[in-house]
């Protein structure tokens, strides 16, 4: 089965965050690297205009209304990962900002995937994604990969250059999943 990464965007004042822009580039450049498909998922109270955004980084963008207000979102939007996770989906791409890090905890108890956390970069290699991480200042690089077919990801901010795709992508409105 070809893998079907999930980049996961953050919704800023109504408008899609920098950081999301870099995490839809890096799952659209993992699901090339595997011969798969990249989807984008915005949670958001409107997430027509970030799901818009989306959709020139992606080749399939779903928006989902959900009422999240000055909460956590990982409530809302962990289902909505889980829920595509479900329909086929094998790799899930957050940023390293606080609620990236709640939604990719609480996936992990709800999927049982694996989880490499801070990457700079990430590149398809034969059966999955190698992520890498650098620490202290640069002077020390790791590479790592999930044991399992499927796994999360969390990328820090500014390490992948965002570039938009040929095309614009497809949009989906879904209803928020039953808890």
């Amino acid at each position: 089965m070809p893998a079907t990464v999930v980049a996961v965007a953050e919704v800023a004042d109504g408008a899609l965050t920098k950081l999301s822009t870099e995490v839809a580039t890096l799952a659209r450049r993992l699901a090339e690297g595997a011969g798969g498909t990249a989807v984008g998922l915005v949670v958001d109270a409107s997430p027509d205009a970030a799901a818009q955004e989306l959709a020139s980084f992606l080749p399939r963008v779903i928006g989902v209304t959900a009422a999240i207000g000055d909460q956590v979102p990982a409530p809302q939007v962990a289902p909505e990962v889980a829920r595509l996770i479900d329909e086929g989906a094998t790799h899930v791409v957050l940023g390293a900002t606080p609620d990236g890090r709640d939604i990719a905890g609480t996936l992990v108890g709800l999927t049982g995937l694996g989880l490499l956390v801070n990457a700079d970069d990430a590149e398809w290699d034969g059966e999955g994604p190698v992520s890498r991480s650098s620490v202290l200042a640069g002077k020390a690089v790791t590479r790592s990969a999930f044991t399992g077919p499927g796994g999360i990801l969390t990328l820090r901010a500014g390490s992948v250059t965002a570039e938009a795709a040929a095309g614009t992508g497809a949009l989906e409105a879904r209803d928020p999943t039953d808890p």
